[in-house]
């Protein structure tokens, strides 16, 4: 199957547990940080999803997502247009892309035609992944409830 990379024009949703999000509303860029396990940054597409309002594809996003989300109403999905974020970031990784990824239906989680990835974000622990994670950290267009 080709690769698929996301036009600049796709937005592009991540969750984010409620410890990184400051008291004054702002996101740590550790939420846009590889751990050491990872290759690349899960996210999810938005336009995906055609012919949905914005409302009903974060919906579908919080339907399909694998991840456990915040019962307590504190985690929150950031939403990225896909253009700004590698234009502001180049400076710190010059090859920064974002590729859709759907993920198959697997044991009781439903298939996920979303689910796409950040690619080519600095490995854990180096300045270039603290200097990327912050750059994108403040590239988030919207905040949106992880959980309605």
């Amino acid at each position: 199957m080709a690769i698929k990379h996301l036009v600049d024009e796709s937005n592009i949703v991540r969750y984010c547990r409620p410890t990184l999000i400051h008291r004054d509303g702002t996101v740590d860029g550790d939420a846009f940080r590889l751990h050491p396990i990872e290759t690349n940054l899960s996210v999810h597409w938005l336009e995906c999803f055609k012919g949905l309002a914005k409302n009903q594809r974060l919906d579908q996003v919080r339907s399909v997502s694998r991840l456990r989300m915040s019962r307590n109403g504190r985690g929150r999905l950031l939403e990225l247009r896909v253009g700004r974020d590698k234009e502001h970031v180049r400076p710190v990784v010059a090859d920064l892309s974002v590729v859709h990824s759907p993920l198959p239906a697997v044991s009781n989680h439903p298939a996920d035609p979303a689910h796409s990835e950040l690619r080519g974000l600095p490995p854990p622990g180096t300045l270039e992944a603290e200097l990327a994670g912050d750059v994108i950290a403040r590239c988030i267009d919207q905040i949106h409830p992880a959980v309605r």
